[in-house]
C-alpha cells in the first residue's frame, strides 16, 4: 500500500490534517505543503524535527527520542538508554540534533555504526563509540558483525552462540535440535537452553541427577537417575524432583506425598501397583512403615478420607475438601470459589454478586468478611478502601481478549501496551494501529524487555509508518 502524508508522532496523517498543523509540519523555508507532501522539513512550538516527521517532545512516541523541545528543535535528546546520543556541534543541522546509534549517515561529520545498538558520543567527528551490538551481531573493536546463521545472537564469534533461532536450543555455545538435548540434559523451553541434569538449582538443573527429561505439564525436569547409586528420584505432586537416600524416610520427604516401594523407587501415594506397594487412588499424603502398606493420611482436592482410609468424591459443587460426616457440604473451596457459610458447606463463585460475590473477581476468600484478591481478564483491579489486600474490579475494555490499552487519561503518556485485536501475522500498539511483522522486526514487547520504545525499535528495524485512516483523532 502506497502511504501519502507526514508523519506526526510516529502516524500518517493527511498534510492538511490537524495534526500536521498544530504541529508545526512545513516546507522547505516554511512553506505550505501540498496534498502530495510525504515529508515535513521544519516543525514548530514543542514539536521536533527527526527524520522527516514531527514529534511532541517529552511524550510518546517523541520522548523516546527528546525530552524538551524549542522552536521546532531538540534541546535535549533521550540518552538514559544510550540509544542516542546527542550532536556534540554547537549548531546541528536542523533535525539533527540527536543521532540514532545505528544511524551511519549521521549529520555535521557525526555518524553511528552500522548495527550497532548502544553506543556514546564520539569525542571528535567521526562515528560513535559503540557499546554494544543490535541482535545478531557482535561487537569486535568497533565494528558489529553478524553472527551465522545458527545463531540467533552471539559475542566474540560468528559462531559463539548466546541464543538460539525459534525451534533451536543452546548447547555449550551452538544450537542444536532438541533430539540432541536429552538423557543429561533437558530442553528448556523458557530459556530455550539444553540444560544440563545435574546443574545447580538456581540454573534449573536437579542436584545429583545423572538423566532427566522435561515434563510439560509440570513446566518443571524431571530426574529419572541420580548420580550417586544410594540415592533415587523422587518426584512430589507439584513436579519438583530431587535425588533422596532409598530409605523410607527419604522417599517420604516432608510433604509425604510419595513412600518408597520394595524396589527402592519413590512412588506417589496414590501410585497403583501390588502388595505393600499398593497405593490409594486419589491420596495426597501417605505414612508407610517397613512390610506394611502406604496408610493414606489425606486426599487429593475434592476428596476426603472415609473411616477405611480410602479416597472418597466430595458430592457438593466445587468442594476442594469435605468431612465424611457429610461429604455434601464443602469444608474448603476451589480456587475462584469461596465458603459462603460452613453450616451450608455451599462455594459460591467469587463474581457471583447475588450470593455475596464481586463482580470481575476471580480470586477471593470469606474468612472473616469477603476479600477479593484477583480479578478477571479484562478487569482492571483497584484496591477496595484502606485494605491492603481486598480489591474492586471494574470492567476495562470490553472484548479485547483480556488485554487492555492504557485509561484513555494515560494513552498519550506510553505506546508499550499491546492489544491482541490484529490478525495473527500482525502486532498493534495501543493507539498506532498495526504493524506488519516484517516491518517491525523487533516486536514492542522485545522493545520493553531491553529498554527500547516501539518507535525506536521501528525505526532500527526501517519500518514503515502506520496509515493515519482511521485513526485521525485519536
Amino acid at each position: 500500500m502506497s502511504l501519502t502524508g507526514v508523519s506526526i508522532d510516529s502516524l500518517c496523517r493527511p498534510s492538511s490534517s490537524p495534526q500536521a498543523i498544530t504541529a508545526g509540519c512545513a516546507g522547505s523555508g516554511g512553506t505550505a505543503l501540498t496534498d502530495s507532501s510525504t515529508a515535513c522539513e521544519s516543525c514548530s512550538g514543542g514539536f521536533f524535527l527527526f527524520r522527516g516527521g514531527c514529534y511532541k517532545a517529552g511524550e510518546a512516541p517523541g520522548s523516546e527520542i527528546c525530552t524538551a523541545a524549542s522552536g521546532g528543535r531538540c534541546t535535549a535528546c533521550n540518552t538514559d538508554g544510550s540509544y542516542i546520543f546527542k550532536n556534540p556541534v554547537a549548531s546541528p543541522t536542523l533535525g539533527s540534533e540527536c543521532i540514532l546509534c545505528w544511524d551511519t549517515t549521521g549529520a555535521d561529520k557525526y555518524t553511528g555504526v552500522e548495527n550497532c545498538q548502544t553506543c556514546t558520543a564520539p569525542g571528535s567527528a567521526g562515528p560513535a563509540t559503540c557499546s554494544a551490538c543490535q541482535e545478531g551481531y557482535f561487537l569486535s573493536g568497533q565494528t558489529c558483525i553478524q553472527c551465522n546463521n545458527a545463531c540467533a545472537t552471539c559475542k566474540t564469534s560468528a559462531s559463539t552462540c548466546t541464543s538460539c533461532p525459534e525451534g533451536k536450543y543452546l548447547k555449550n555455545s551452538q544450537c542444536v535440535e532438541t533430539n540432541q538435548c536429552t538423557s543429561d540434559y533437558y530442553p528448556d523451553p523458557v530459556s530455550r537452553k539444553c540444560i544440563p541434569c545435574g546443574a545447580a538449582a538456581n540454573e534449573g538443573g536437579i542436584e545429583a541427577c545423572a538423566t532427566c527429561e522435561y515434563d510439560s505439564t509440570k513446566g518443571k525436569p524431571k530426574c529419572l537417575t541420580c548420580t550417586d547409586g544410594t540415592k533415587t528420584p523422587r518426584t512430589s505432586l507439584d513436579g519438583t524432583s530431587t535425588c533422596v537416600a532409598k530409605t523410607l524416610d527419604g522417599c517420604q520427604g516432608i510433604d509425604k506425598e510419595l513412600f518408597m516401594k520394595q524396589d527402592q523407587t519413590c512412588a506417589l501415594c496414590a501410585a497403583t501397583g501390588s502388595g505393600n506397594d499398593e497405593g490409594t487412588a486419589n491420596c495426597k499424603t501417605c505414612t508407610k512403615t517397613s512390610g506394611n502398606k502406604p496408610a493414606c493420611n489425606t486426599c487429593k482436592e475434592g476428596y476426603y478420607l472415609d473411616s477405611s482410609k480410602a479416597c472418597q468424591a466430595c458430592t457438593g459443587k466445587n468442594c476442594a475438601t469435605c468431612n465424611d460426616s457429610d461429604p455434601s457440604k464443602c469444608a474448603s473451596c476451589k480456587p475462584g470459589f469461596f465458603l459462603k457459610d460452613a453450616s451450608t458447606g455451599e462455594c459460591i463463585a467469587c463474581d457471583s454478586t447475588p450470593d455475596g460475590g464481586r463482580e470481575g473477581c476471580s480470586a477471593c476468600s470469606n474468612t472473616n468478611a469477603f476479600k477479593c484478591t484477583g480479578c478477571k481478564p479484562n478487569y482492571r483491579r483497584q484496591q477496595n478502601g484502606d485494605a491492603s489486600d481486598d480489591y474492586t474490579c471494574t470492567r476495562a475494555c470490553g472484548d479485547s481478549k483480556g488485554h487492555c490499552p492504557p485509561p484513555p487519561s494515560r494513552r498519550r503518556q506510553s505506546s508499550l501496551h499491546i492489544t491482541t485485536n490484529c490478525k495473527p501475522s500482525r502486532r498493534r500498539r495501543s493507539w498506532t494501529g498495526c504493524w506488519g511483522t516484517r516491518a517491525l522486526r523487533h516486536a514492542p514487547d522485545r522493545a520493553v524487555l531491553d529498554g527500547r520504545g516501539p518507535l525506536l525499535a521501528q525505526m532500527q528495524a526501517g519500518g514503515r509508518l502506520t496509515p493515519w485512516r482511521g485513526l485521525a483523532g485519536k
